[in-house]
């Protein structure tokens, strides 16, 4: 049995981890820089989903907000349905890995910390101005909407986006080596400006109890990952270019 040694779970226990630390030294000025750091991180995660489409030439707007998430859980994990239909789009979340650890290990009161702002920055870097949150589970709701309000949502071209989105396939996925790096990065940039050495306990106490609950294989890759500059994409070629690519080998073949 192969051992997992990053994961959607491993990236909401860190966030949680550090979050209670932060809060538990500094109260509120500790909830603020955790605020300051899901911020930071959504607008570098939006920012670069909309860097992969406008290379591929696609618009701003949730069907392809949706389309170039940059992350893919296990089977089972995540339970979400999108409804589109005369100028609103809603995507239903009513399963995640995030709210399941939360809720298994006490931690949902440092987990909305992330819910209740992650969402509005990536939909900010990405340049969608439209759409909010309008429900949340972490709220105990019955599941997370998010919702979007324009005359493109429309069952012809959510129907466009989804051949559209098979032909992306998972290459706008990154592993999530790369998305607990970026997590842990963007923590430690907010908690350093804030408190400067300060900071080191909080850190040193939140990668102890992580290490504790995924081990030191897990602990060690956070490092290797975290130095990447999150503001750049990484090496990307549009699937519109291998279509292209795909059309000319068939020519030449004639």
């Amino acid at each position: 049995m192969d051992i997992v040694f990053s994961s959607a779970s491993h990236h909401a226990l860190l966030f949680a981890f550090t979050a209670r630390e932060a809060i538990r030294v500094y109260g509120a000025a500790g909830s603020e820089a955790i605020t300051d750091a899901v911020k930071r991180y959504g607008l570098q995660r939006g920012r670069r989903m909309a860097m992969r489409a406008r290379i591929d030439c696609n618009p701003i707007n949730a069907m392809t907000y949706e389309m170039y998430s940059e992350w893919a859980c296990f089977p089972g994990q995540v339970e979400c349905t999108a409804d589109v239909c005369d100028g609103v789009c809603r995507l239903h979340y009513s399963r995640c890995p995030w709210y399941t650890e939360w809720k298994h290990f006490d931690l949902l009161p440092y987990g909305k910390l992330y819910c209740a702002h992650i969402d509005d920055a990536i939909l900010e870097g990405f340049g969608l101005h439209e759409g909010r949150l309008t429900s949340s589970r972490i709220d105990h709701h019955q599941y997370c909407e998010l919702e979007f309000h324009d005359p493109v949502y429309t069952e012809e071209n959510n129907a466009f986006y989804a051949a559209e989105r098979e032909k992306l396939g998972t290459k706008a996925i990154m592993p999530w080596e790369y998305h607990v790096g970026h997590l842990f990065a963007c923590l430690k940039y907010s908690l350093v400006q804030r408190f400067g050495a300060g900071s080191e306990q909080i850190i040193k106490k939140a990668l102890k109890d992580y290490s504790t609950q995924f081990g030191e294989g897990a602990l060690r890759l956070i490092p290797e990952w975290a130095d990447l500059d999150f503001n750049e994409l990484p090496a990307y070629k549009s699937y519109r270019i291998e279509e292209i690519d795909q059309i000319s080998n068939k020519t030449d073949e004639r």
